[in-house]
């Protein structure tokens, strides 16, 4: 299939291993974890989401073109475009300098259905090499994306609510013999410790991400929700480089498809009533109250006569 020629926004239920990403994110029928995320915060955020422009980020041309490198060597070098700024026409100018300027915006014109990153710096072709040489020093790590299928898409229709869903997980791999699937979802990641990478997975509701990928595979057909082992890999891209794993674990794994459902269910209503409220629905037209927090009071002076322990 020729994917830039049909209608992104006419792709029926289904599986697709061949979707580029640029597709994937194009479409604006089904609803993503990054939409469901949004919801989280209120259904005014989700709304507002779904109509902002969307914007290329070139983090996530990075994360993409590293997990290229590790599942398709051929793949990458027809998909990637490395950016070399010593190649700019003036060098000894800054990309202030109109031929430069006008230079890097032919590169990227040229390139536009390509992942772009460059050749030194930050997110570069240089820390990709080294996160690369990373991933498989770590062995679990490298067992748990062996033998997967690579981003395996699947777009399809909530049961429940009607809504339209599609999700891309990284590496996945079904049942054997020994064990039940696995979904492996790759991050790279500027933090190196385990606590800013828990603090990462909080901070983005990878948990729901995760909860939204079980269940496309799941009423895909190809794996059971109920037997189903998911970890992320975080690839640090500073010093010391270092690749880590972590286990979602499998009641953890529950309570997040409750929330997610739930969820679903309050976006449905939203859009049954056309109404996508700003945070707590109940108080959406009236006046909150400020609860200043204990360690704001401490730090102006005003404690006095306040009962500590309750904070």
């Amino acid at each position: 299939m020729d994917w830039f020629k049909i209608d992104i926004n006419d792709i029926p239920d289904g599986i697709y291993y061949d979707m580029p990403i640029a597709v994937y994110h194009g479409n604006s029928t089904h609803f993503s974890a990054s939409s469901i995320k949004e919801a989280f915060k209120s259904m005014a955020h989700f709304n507002s989401y779904l109509n902002k422009p969307k914007e290329r980020r070139t983090h996530l041309d990075f994360g993409n073109a590293f997990e290229l490198s590790l599942t398709d060597e051929k793949e990458f070098h027809s998909k990637v475009a490395i950016y070399d700024e010593k190649e700019r026409p003036e060098t000894d100018k800054t990309f202030r300098a109109a031929k430069n300027k006008e230079w890097k915006e032919q590169f990227y014109k040229a390139n536009e259905k390509k992942l772009i990153i460059p050749v030194h710096g930050n997110d570069s072709l240089d820390v990709l090499t080294i996160l690369k040489n990373s991933f498989y020093q770590h062995k679990t790590a490298a067992t748990l994306a062996s033998n997967c299928d690579y981003q395996t898409t699947v777009f399809w229709t909530c049961p429940d609510t009607g809504l339209k869903l599609k999700t891309r997980p990284d590496f996945w791999k079904p049942s054997n013999s020994q064990r039940g699937d696995i979904i492996n979802d790759l991050k790279t990641d500027k933090n190196t410790t385990r606590d800013s990478h828990i603090k990462s997975i909080t901070d983005h509701n990878y948990p729901i991400q995760a909860v939204m990928q079980i269940d496309g595979l799941h009423n895909a057909g190809l794996i059971n929700r109920e037997n189903t082992s998911y970890y992320w890999i975080f690839c640090s891209k500073q010093t010391p480089y270092n690749t880590e794993v972590y286990e979602f674990e499998t009641s953890d794994i529950k309570l997040f498809t409750d929330a997610y459902k739930f969820k679903l269910e309050e976006i449905k209503r939203a859009f049954d009533k056309g109404l996508f409220l700003s945070y707590d629905p109940e108080n959406c037209h009236g006046i909150k109250t400020v609860e200043f927090p204990f360690y704001y009071k401490k730090k102006i002076g005003v404690l006095n006569n306040i009962d500590e322990s309750i904070y």
